[in-house]
């Protein structure tokens, strides 16, 4: 089994979930949002994807949540992930 996870803050860590995975013998991949690295292409090898948590906040209002939300479907946004059609 192949598990991949999205990292999107500097101080977080899969933690547990890496232990679980390694303990079964299980493969891990990363993508570590926060270091502008690639989110996978496709899902394609991807048993299980475990995304870690990020900037959310209880104080977050409508208007900076669409701010962001544009911000994140800007191609050059690391934080998008459009799947290739087949």
């Amino acid at each position: 089994m192949h598990v991949h996870f999205v990292v999107h803050e500097s101080f977080e860590a899969p933690g547990a979930f890496e232990t679980w995975v390694r303990e079964r013998g299980f493969t891990a991949g990363y993508s570590r949002v926060y270091a502008y690295e690639p989110l996978p292409q496709t899902a394609d090898g991807i048993d299980l994807l475990i995304v870690m948590g990020g900037p959310q906040s209880p104080a977050t209002t409508r208007r900076s949540a669409r701010i962001l939300m544009r911000r994140q479907n800007e191609p050059s946004s690391p934080s998008v992930w459009r799947p290739t059609r087949q």
